[in-house]
């Protein structure tokens, strides 16, 4: 099965790995796709409809596509398209029935583990 970038197993670390997803990819070295790894990790905008999913506060990413074109998440006080950019310093609001959670973004990352997902975000 071919590798992408988006495989969540490649890791920057993982040389043998990383050549092969290169090769998938067209790209001329391991090397280039370690880089280009990097850059998307360090990237400091996503999706909103993604984040929703990354840090758990929605479970799935097309539920949380949903809730943005239902109008029940919001974005530093303003209705969210699932597209908007979230970027750290952000406030979501989600309305869950009749109570709504805020949450302040501390950080963009693509890939979290479980243990480390409270550091992307505070309860407001």
């Amino acid at each position: 099965m071919p590798l992408t970038a988006e495989d969540s197993d490649c890791d920057v670390n993982n040389a043998a790995r990383c050549r092969q997803a290169a090769g998938c990819l067209k790209i001329k070295s391991a090397a280039a796709f370690r880089r280009m790894l990097q850059e998307r990790e360090s990237r400091q905008n996503m999706r909103l409809d993604k984040y929703l999913k990354v840090t758990r506060l929605i479970k799935r990413r097309t539920v949380a596509n949903e809730a943005c074109d239902n109008g029940r998440v919001t974005l530093n006080g303003k209705i969210a398209r699932a597209s908007a950019e979230v970027k750290p310093g952000d406030i979501i609001g989600i309305s869950f029935g009749d109570r709504e959670i805020k949450a302040e973004v501390l950080a963009v990352r693509d890939n979290v583990r479980k243990e480390e997902v409270q550091d992307l975000f505070r309860y407001c």
